[in-house]
């Protein structure tokens, strides 16, 4: 049985499966100036990415059209 977190990480899946790309490259390149090690700058993009896409995800399938895409 799912909990309430799960379910919307689930619900969500696929969504960011085909919007992280560019989230993902968007925090990458705003990363690249910053003077971190590399596995700081990893763990903080990949932080970032996953709660970019997530959030981006749920807007677009709470405000869209293309819900019924995805």
């Amino acid at each position: 049985m799912q909990g309430p977190v799960a379910k919307w990480l689930s619900d969500n899946a696929f969504g960011v499966y085909l919007i992280h790309p560019p989230i993902l490259i968007g925090f990458a390149m705003l990363l690249h100036g910053l003077p971190l090690f590399a596995l700081t700058k990893a763990i903080l993009l990949t932080t970032l990415a996953a709660i970019g896409s997530f959030a981006v995800s749920a807007l677009i399938l709470r405000k869209s059209p293309l819900r019924a895409i995805i």
